[in-house]
């Protein structure tokens, strides 16, 4: 299975990549990287995974899974949707 190319990155991606803090309005202009993964840590140019049933992001060494492997996941569960089942 080949990576697919022609998806863009996802917003929050690309405004890591470009420098781009986010700003919630909760935080009253406080500047902060979003947090992801069960070890709630930004994304810090990891390979990460989506979950397609919650769509959360995890870093792929906190859920052992490498970014060769994830070419072979047709669709990825995180542990939290496993045990809703």
């Amino acid at each position: 299975m080949m990576p697919c190319r022609d998806q863009s990155l996802p917003e929050w991606i690309a405004k890591i990549k470009s420098g781009e803090k986010s700003v919630t309005p909760e935080l009253e202009g406080e500047v902060y990287y979003k947090e992801y993964c069960v070890c709630r840590k930004p994304y810090s140019g990891r390979f990460m995974i989506q979950c397609d049933f919650c769509e959360e992001w995890y870093h792929g060494s906190c859920v052992n899974v490498t970014a060769t492997e994830a070419l072979e996941i047709d669709t990825y569960k995180c542990r939290t949707c496993k045990q809703k089942c």
